[in-house]
């Protein structure tokens, strides 16, 4: 499960070193798009294809910790998952306030 997480994350992150709109296999690992994570189309702006695409990966990291919380057993998972949450809840209204600030929904 934790590589499920991660990969989406790393090639994001490898998207993130170049103005180069991410390849159309970056919106899941190998060809496979996780349910709730498409990606926004590229617009070529770094700053705002950055910012989208984080907040998708985001809802997808609170998608699975809520999850946690409503199946999870184990007391320490689902209390990082509260965490988690919190976290994600934040960037996604810092990644939000800079489109609305440039214009860039």
């Amino acid at each position: 499960m934790r590589s499920l997480f991660l990969a989406p994350a790393m090639l994001l992150l490898a998207a993130c070193g170049s103005n180069a709109p991410p390849m159309p296999d970056q919106n899941g690992m190998a060809g496979q798009q996780m349910p709730g994570m498409a990606m926004p189309a590229a617009t070529g702006d770094q700053d705002r294809d950055f910012a989208r695409m984080m907040i998708v990966h985001h809802q997808g990291a609170i998608d699975m910790a809520r999850q946690q919380i409503a199946r999870g057993r184990d007391p320490g998972l689902r209390r990082m998952a509260n965490e988690i949450i919190a976290a994600q809840q934040r960037e996604i209204a810092e990644l939000n306030a800079y489109l609305d600030r440039t214009g860039g929904r």
